[in-house]
């Protein structure tokens, strides 16, 4: 996997196969069944976008923005030149749009990411989604590194 930009994929409400429920047990990690779970993906616009599967559609979170406060611009650049200058923050309100996407989505996370384990980097999970017209098929595991 090359590294760079991704987006983000917020699974809510579906349940992954591959995600052997003893795995999940001993790893104490219930969370994986019941609350949102969240990967990275390189197959959308791979600008830290957040993508979620909900409800069989697939909806990109569009944020509301404003202008950075002054105090805020003038604070980081007294940090010094390297220091990120925001012109925009979020203001925290956002909504879903429905992409009516047609396709595969792949996204992916490191099992440790997902409190499979306690080693770090020991195994990759890359799931693929099928989208036809807007509307999920299915989800399939299509890796598991051990």
């Amino acid at each position: 996997m090359t590294m760079g930009m991704f987006d983000y994929v917020r699974v809510e409400g579906h349940e992954l196969p591959g995600l052997d429920r003893r795995l999940v047990e001993e790893s104490r990690n219930e969370s994986l069944a019941k609350v949102p779970t969240v990967f990275q993906t390189k197959d959308m616009d791979n600008c830290l976008g957040v993508y979620i599967i909900k409800g069989g559609r697939l909806f990109e979170r569009i944020y509301e923005t404003e202008k950075a406060p002054e105090e805020e611009r003038n604070r980081r650049a007294e940090e010094g030149p390297s220091s990120p200058r925001p012109r925009l923050t979020r203001t925290g309100r956002h909504e879903g749009r429905d992409l009516d996407y047609h396709g595969d989505l792949r996204f992916y996370a490191l099992k440790n990411e997902l409190g499979l384990t306690e080693e770090r980097g020991s195994g990759l999970m890359e799931f693929r989604a099928r989208f036809t017209h807007g509307d999920l098929e299915w989800i399939k595991l299509v890796v598991n590194d051990r």
